[in-house]
């Protein structure tokens, strides 16, 4: 550190930032911070077990951008919140007795997600109480997005079973395959399949309400357009859900149960992300605006890049622009498990399908790899609101490499799988 920042601490950016903050708000946060601390220490119990859920439990692993995604809707309000006075709301009071009786409740029957939304209610009433009415107007959807904290989902497991086993007999019938069903059980030629608890798809129907909650506040100002957004996070999944259930089915009737088993993760993989956000895309993006991600990928220099998020800006959707890369992080993480896993899988059947799993499991390492960087750099530019030379020389440079690992993937997997297809007897 140079020798005069040590002289003089409030040179540093951090200090710098803090003295800018109204003394009024300095003193309103610190309350806050102590108010918050108190209900995390009394509450802790149950954030350690949603913790727990975000970091085992896969149907809420996305559960993970939520903090984050919450204090970027609050710094993004930053403005507004400087031009409020925030005075302590005592009827808050109230609020947060009645969030600390139903995190008792649900503590002492024993019922999690109760006690958890209790916890979860009582920072939102703190930050009420101790901010105000006026302040908790302007966060007032980031005080809402906090819902999603709790880990929820499971309530709706048994009728997505159902709804899925349904959608898979339907599809199994148009393809011709003979099968009964016996509630969530279908019987097949080729064996007995289950449409377990993990296969319902509720953790993609919670994660894709979730985003599309966000999206739609932040992208959208016309309702009409936010309810289809909700109506396709909601549709989509189930009916990805049952597609891909379907076609763990019809392709087992080729290669067998087992080892359909493993192109089941690709199929989900591929399929559900790709469709559920050129979906969104198609009904968010508006008229005027004719540079995209693509296009911001390839962009190689600093110039262009501010163009492009010029444009963003200009017609209203640099949010959507970051929920888009958010979940574009999201879809590289899903695609390229579920190619390696695909590849994985090839490689143990033997022969030219062997090697092409290889290709296809080392072209997975590479897709994920080069598009994290390229995702990764985008989003540090977008969020900074300026280009970068290096930065967008290093995305463009590693877009043609994730491209063709992409490729690589995709048609490998379809070969392999043709390949078996033809080769293997009939089940």
């Amino acid at each position: 550190m140079p020798p005069e920042l040590i002289r003089n601490p409030r040179h540093s950016p951090i200090a710098a930032t803090l003295s800018r903050v109204p003394a009024a708000w300095a003193k309103a946060l610190g309350w806050l911070a102590l108010v918050w601390a108190a209900a995390l220490l009394l509450t802790g119990g149950q954030w350690f077990a949603m913790a727990h859920q975000w970091l085992t439990v896969s149907a809420y692993q996305h559960i993970l951008f939520v903090p984050p995604i919450i204090g970027w809707l609050v710094w993004n309000r930053r403005a507004a919140l400087t031009q409020i006075e925030p005075r302590g709301w005592w009827p808050g009071l109230v609020l947060m007795l009645g969030a600390l009786a139903v995190w008792l409740v649900g503590s002492l029957i024993s019922l999690n997600i109760v006690a958890q939304a209790g916890a979860v209610m009582l920072l939102q009433a703190a930050t009420l109480t101790l901010l105000g009415p006026r302040a908790g107007a302007v966060l007032l959807f980031p005080l809402a997005f906090a819902v999603f904290l709790v880990p929820f989902g499971e309530e709706i497991v048994p009728p997505l079973q159902m709804l899925t086993a349904e959608i898979v007999i339907a599809l199994t019938h148009l393809s011709g395959i003979e099968a009964h069903i016996d509630g969530v059980f279908i019987d097949t030629p080729a064996g007995l399949f289950e449409v377990a608890a993990a296969c319902a798809g509720v953790q993609f129907v919670v994660a894709m309400v979730t985003l599309g909650v966000l999206a739609a506040k932040i992208g959208m100002e016309r309702w009409p357009r936010r309810i289809a957004l909700m109506a396709l996070c909601v549709v989509v999944p189930i009916l990805a859900n049952g597609v891909r259930a379907w076609g763990t089915i019809a392709i087992a009737q080729v290669i067998g149960a087992e080892r359909a088993g493993g192109v089941d993760h690709i199929i989900y993989g591929w399929v559900f992300f790709a469709v559920v956000v050129a979906l969104s895309l198609a009904v968010t993006a508006p008229d005027d605006v004719t540079l995209g991600i693509a296009e911001h990928q390839a962009a190689g220099t600093a110039a262009r890049v501010d163009a492009i998020q010029a444009q963003w800006h200009a017609g209203g959707v640099r949010p959507l622009a970051v929920f888009a890369m958010f979940g574009d992080l999201v879809f590289i993480g899903i695609y390229g498990a579920g190619s390696w896993i695909a590849g994985r899988s090839f490689m143990r059947m033997g022969g030219t399908v062997r090697t092409i799993g290889a290709v296809v499991a080392a072209a997975a390492l590479v897709f994920v790899l080069t598009d994290y960087t390229e995702t990764l750099l985008q989003l540090a530019q977008l969020l900074r609101d300026a280009g970068s030379d290096q930065l967008a020389g290093i995305a463009a440079t590693a877009r043609p490499v994730k491209v063709a690992a992409w490729v690589v993937t995709f048609l490998g997997v379809i070969a392999a799988w043709l390949i078996r297809r033809f080769a293997a007897p009939t089940a």
